[in-house]
């Protein structure tokens, strides 16, 4: 269920597994199979989401129907990658006796498809998301990326819900990000990520506006803040040009904001509060010039 483990309750079998109270182990069907199995215990996460596809959903026909029409790629795995795999489902199936294809179709699957269940956590009063866990959600696997999505998800526990981020119009299609993400991600890094992972070139509004860069200028880490456009640097130029307005932007002026980034670091350290928020309000006015609004 992925609640936390305040305290823990082991399977009474073995020390691998634990649960968060008694009735969630006498709920575990599952585990009786995997129980003591020592090197079971040690395959990777998604070997063991791919056998515990075929031990629930195979029950139940309308489940498996669902989790069988996801695409598999298998074809577009490199030979390496598809031999490994191949190998994990072997040794799963033989500990388990379970058929070994089905165990390679979900592995082929889970990369794709699977979900990173996540909670957020508080560190040094920052916070960030931990993945938890990894689970096979079919009907959320049918949302397609896009690289300025109109929906989230998000986990309670186990639970996945995707939530709308921005107002979505009757009949206008469900987006979310399945991890690059336009105002943090260059478009030629976004393209290199969804190929390898998941074998497919992006096509979302966002990169389906994005030319790609001219001969002899290089890309940078930065959009236009009037049209999202890519930005790029001509070499031996201390000009940002936008691919798609022409707007351009001083390599000086991005030089300043660091600057004044340090400046406000060290007025914070000093215990200047004030002059801190002067020097941000300063920062902002710089940072406005520099990227898109939703980045502000």
């Amino acid at each position: 269920c992925m609640s936390e483990l305040e305290t823990p309750i082991p399977c009474t079998d073995c020390t691998y597994f634990r649960y968060c109270s008694p009735t969630c182990r006498s709920a575990d069907l599952f585990h009786k199979s995997e129980c003591g199995r020592f090197i079971f215990s040690l395959m990777p996460c998604e070997v063991k989401v791919a056998v515990r596809a075929v031990q629930r959903y195979r029950s139940s026909s309308d489940l498996y129907d669902q989790v069988l029409s996801l695409q598999t790629h298998w074809e577009e795995y490199p030979i390496k990658d598809l031999f490994f795999k191949t190998l994990d489902a072997i040794i799963a199936a033989r500990i388990l006796k379970i058929p070994p294809i089905d165990v390679l179709r979900h592995l082929c699957q889970i990369r794709t498809n699977a979900h990173a269940i996540c909670k957020f956590e508080e560190r040094d009063q920052d916070i960030s998301q931990a993945r938890i866990g990894l689970g096979l959600y079919p009907f959320a696997s049918l949302v397609n990326h896009s690289c300025d999505p109109n929906a989230v998800i998000n986990f309670n526990g186990n639970i996945l819900t995707l939530r709308a981020s921005r107002t979505i119009k009757k009949g206008e299609q469900i987006f979310h990000s399945y991890g690059p993400y336009h105002a943090t991600m260059s478009f030629v890094e976004r393209q290199i990520i969804l190929k390898r992972k998941y074998f497919f070139v992006c096509r979302c509004c966002v990169c389906a506006k994005t030319k790609p860069p001219p001969i002899g200028c290089d890309l940078s880490e930065y959009s236009c803040n009037v049209c999202s456009g890519l930005m790029i640097n001509k070499k031996d130029s201390d000009i940002l040009s936008c691919l798609d307005c022409g707007r351009s932007v001083p390599i000086q002026l991005i030089e300043s904001l660091e600057q004044e980034a340090r400046t406000i670091e060290n007025q914070i350290l000093q215990g200047n509060t004030y002059s801190a928020i002067d020097s941000i309000s300063k920062l902002l006015s710089i940072y406005k010039q520099i990227y898109p609004k939703n980045h502000i």
